[in-house]
């Protein structure tokens, strides 16, 4: 985005809830105009872009996703696309949710999590039609699923020595078939989403 907003094909706006992250894209980015906001209630007039992107946002609101996606949808002309990511709810991440939680003693809100079909009634009910739903992003449920073998799996062999270096990197090997043989729409973690505003 950030060549083509330089090159003058493409027009961008960024916007974060924190300042620090936007002290650290505006040096990546110097060209696109980035801004502190709160996504549920943007500054900017209804239709005024062709493009909204969110990437791991929508989730993490408490009261729900809801005002987020009318609020992406006042500013997106109609036609315009929404591209999201978010949680994906099946029983493997149910699990890795909970082994999660109790691993790092979080007892507090942390996330909503969506099945495929949530999620699309969800947009739906906020004004968008549904083009494409992809799941992704594996290796989190399974680092919680089995966090010793991630663990030994994370490690660098060079580092190990003995017994130690045969357990990572077969540990590593392991990690990798087990990324590859469970389906996506199993154990991904996120799904992506593209959306057009109806």
């Amino acid at each position: 985005m950030g060549r083509l907003s330089a090159a003058g094909r493409l027009r961008c706006c960024g916007g974060r809830y924190l300042s620090p992250a936007l002290v650290s894209a505006k040096s990546v980015f110097p060209e696109i105009k980035l801004l502190q906001c709160d996504v549920r209630s943007l500054p900017f007039p209804s239709d005024t872009f062709g493009v909204y992107m969110s990437l791991g946002v929508l989730e993490h609101f408490e009261d729900g996703p809801e005002e987020m996606l009318r609020e992406a949808r006042r500013v997106l002309r109609p036609h315009g696309l929404l591209f999201i990511t978010v949680p994906l709810h099946t029983w493997l991440t149910e699990v890795a949710a909970v082994r999660r939680q109790k691993r790092e003693g979080d007892a507090h809100f942390f996330q909503y999590l969506f099945s495929r079909r949530e999620l699309k009634e969800l947009l739906q009910d906020n004004g968008f039609l549904s083009l494409e739903m992809r799941p992704w992003s594996q290796g989190y449920t399974m680092r919680y699923l089995f966090p010793k073998l991630y663990e030994k799996a994370g490690q660098s062999w060079r580092d190990a020595s003995g017994l130690d270096r045969a357990n990572v990197l077969a540990s590593k090997i392991l990690r990798r078939v087990l990324d590859r043989a469970v389906p996506r729409g199993l154990c991904a973690h996120m799904q992506a989403a593209v959306a057009v505003a109806v």
